[in-house]
């Protein structure tokens, strides 16, 4: 299911029951929400759009979003129109001691994961992050951070 994972948007939170299944030590039981959630991720997967290539001569645009649960984030550029076309999406759950974080952390958790995984894309290109949470941008300007910020 790995390989899905940057087509559906939001796919961690979708899938959370059916990667459960694949952990060691659990037992398997395809439930009738297993199967629901199986056909909702063929139904995304067949009418999505179309992902767009990486033009590296473009500046890349990172929207990042963070909630207890997980961390989510969508990889785009600007297309010759100046319409914005995603290239990827990614998310992954939480683990329980990422659920505890208060959410500036979180959103900061957010960026620093996004920005590693799309690394490839990133390196030695322009790229802005976009983020819903304001207080993240007092952390620009704290010049000594502390804890998980630092």
């Amino acid at each position: 299911m790995g390989q899905v994972r940057r087509f559906v948007k939001g796919f961690s939170k979708i899938a959370k029951p059916l990667i459960k299944l694949t952990k060691k030590g659990v037992d398997f039981n395809w439930s009738d929400e297993c199967q629901k959630l199986f056909n909702e991720l063929k139904r995304i997967l067949v009418k999505n759009p179309i992902l767009a290539h990486p033009d590296f001569n473009k500046e890349f645009i990172l929207i990042t979003d963070a909630l207890a649960d997980g961390l989510g984030a969508i990889l785009s550029q600007k297309n010759e129109e100046d319409k914005e076309v995603v290239i990827a999406y990614t998310s992954k759950s939480t683990n329980n001691n990422e659920k505890n974080y208060p959410i500036t952390d979180l959103k900061c958790l957010a960026i620093i994961w996004v920005v590693r995984h799309f690394y490839k894309f990133l390196i030695n290109n322009k790229f802005k992050i976009i983020t819903d949470h304001a207080a993240l941008k007092s952390l620009m300007r704290d010049k000594e951070p502390k804890g998980r910020r630092a």
